[in-house]
């Protein structure tokens, strides 16, 4: 709330994410959100309703004050649990407060809560990295076309009482954690059900312990103009990623080059070295998804080093920048790849690492 009310004149833009919103936690906030909006700013909700967590009157509240919000809600077993708010401020200031405290009176104040604010500075490479994936979370939550989400107004909040989905504050008492979710479904409903994948089944098996980095191997991260070979859409043609052997040998740790590369399985013909990783992708347009053993190799005979992976560039066009992140071991994957199109708000930023120039090419690329 006092960043909020501190934020006038500061940032351009907020964005609340709250599994929960109640009148009791919205009117606190009402005020600040009121007087930031009516100042030029911008404030947009992604709001959930599971379990009778929300209210009318907190979402009312909201839309009072001059918020644009969306619910989200994926009809099924799984609760949509997130909760974190985000300031932005053109392309130099970004900040990030994650934790567990849902839009109420008790998450903001009452409860044992606990919360971490996230300073970004947008013209340094990894921290505008970092801050644009909450601004791609936050997009995926606010995508209507998905069908998991609505654009909340009059008509949708009336229709979200007659179903049920809502709690009412002048009728019944309001606990934080909510309660069962009762909904009278019709030939229409409001959201469309998605599968989700399910997690594993406990084993007897004892956890691995995670090997430290070798020496060398930092985290880092690869910015890359994209050129016409990387993000054409030919049928036929294999989905490769061009990158510059100049780039490949500049940090050689950052691609595990050469050690952790070897001849491909038999059948595979030419003069390849190859290695299998897995890639968190974002795409430039499109939810972001795990890609399992992607090969990254180098062809020999053309001189050539590529990543196979078709899923990152999809929708790409020529200009636009690849971002690829080495992580830390232990994390699930090997890198954490997106493509910053030249119509984001952080394109510039991302386009201003890419320093070095390949000779008789449109391409360019850096390391951060």
């Amino acid at each position: 709330m006092d960043l909020l009310s501190r934020s006038v004149n500061r940032f351009d833009s907020v964005y609340l994410v709250a599994a929960f919103a109640k009148a009791s936690g919205v009117s606190i906030l009402f005020d600040a959100l009121r007087n930031y909006i009516n100042s030029g700013g911008a404030v947009v909700a992604a709001i959930g309703v599971d379990q009778q967590g929300t209210s009318q009157q907190g979402l009312e509240l909201l839309l009072q004050a001059g918020a644009q919000v969306f619910i989200f809600h994926n009809p099924g077993a799984e609760t949509f649990h997130p909760k974190y708010y985000l300031f932005r401020r053109d392309v130099q200031e970004g900040v990030a407060i994650v934790g567990s405290s849902n839009l109420t009176r008790g998450g903001l104040y009452e409860n044992f809560e606990f919360s971490v604010r996230i300073d970004h500075d947008l013209t340094t490479p990894s921290d505008a990295h970092l801050f644009d994936i909450f601004l791609r979370s936050f997009a995926m939550l606010t995508d209507v076309s998905t069908g998991m989400a609505i654009s909340l107004n009059q008509t949708t909040l009336a229709e979200l009482i007659r179903l049920g989905y809502l709690l009412d504050e002048s009728r019944v008492p309001t606990g934080e954690e909510g309660g069962r979710l009762i909904v009278r479904p019709g030939p229409n409903p409001l959201f469309r059900r998605v599968s989700m994948p399910r997690g594993p089944r406990p084993t007897r098996h004892t956890t691995v312990p995670v090997q430290p980095a070798q020496p060398g191997q930092g985290i880092a991260t690869f910015v890359m103009t994209l050129g016409t070979r990387d993000t054409r859409q030919q049928a036929g043609y294999s989905r490769d990623i061009f990158v510059p052997l100049a780039a490949r040998n500049a940090n050689g740790s950052f691609w595990d080059w050469p050690a952790g590369y070897s001849a491909p399985a038999t059948g595979v013909s030419g003069n390849y070295l190859e290695r299998r990783v897995d890639i968190l992708v974002t795409p430039a347009n499109g939810p972001t998804q795990f890609v399992r053993q992607v090969r990254i190799y180098s062809y020999a005979e053309r001189a050539e080093f590529r990543i196979n992976c078709g899923e990152l560039v999809r929708g790409s066009s020529q200009g636009d920048v690849l971002v690829l992140s080495k992580v830390q071991p232990g994390s699930g994957y090997d890198y954490d790849g997106s493509v910053i199109p030249q119509a984001h708000p952080m394109y510039a930023t991302f386009n201003s690492m890419c320093t070095n120039i390949i000779p008789q090419s449109d391409k360019r690329w850096g390391y951060a």
